[in-house]
């Protein structure tokens, strides 16, 4: 499980973002979109906590409102504007010491005002 972590972090993860406030991504919100969890639902944007932000790749990562040790990585599509999500790269944390860990280390990606 180490190097599936280290490769969500590392590869998948882009190395600077911005705090979602309130747990949500504005853009993806307006457009009231959804994603396919790992858990294998799809989920509202709005109903799901956001925990990071990458506005210039376009992408957010989402904890499933279901299970809060599932994080997904999602990626807006569509040409001139936004038309959906897509599920890139998904992770499970093993626990819940895991996952804050992983929080943890998703905070120092967070550019500084």
């Amino acid at each position: 499980m180490h190097r599936e972590l280290d490769r969500f972090l590392n590869v998948h993860i882009p190395s600077k973002g911005f705090h979602a406030q309130n747990g949500q991504v504005e853009v993806f919100d307006e457009k009231d979109l959804y994603f396919n969890c790992i858990c294998g639902n799809e989920h509202k944007v709005k109903k799901s906590i956001a925990i990071i932000d990458f506005p210039i790749e376009n992408k957010a990562l989402y904890l499933c409102p279901e299970n809060v040790n599932l994080f997904n990585l999602v990626k807006a599509k569509g040409l001139f504007s936004i038309k959906s999500l897509k599920t890139i790269a998904s992770y499970k944390a093993l626990n819940e010491n895991e996952r804050l860990d992983i929080i943890g280390k998703i905070e120092l990606r967070k550019k500084r005002g």
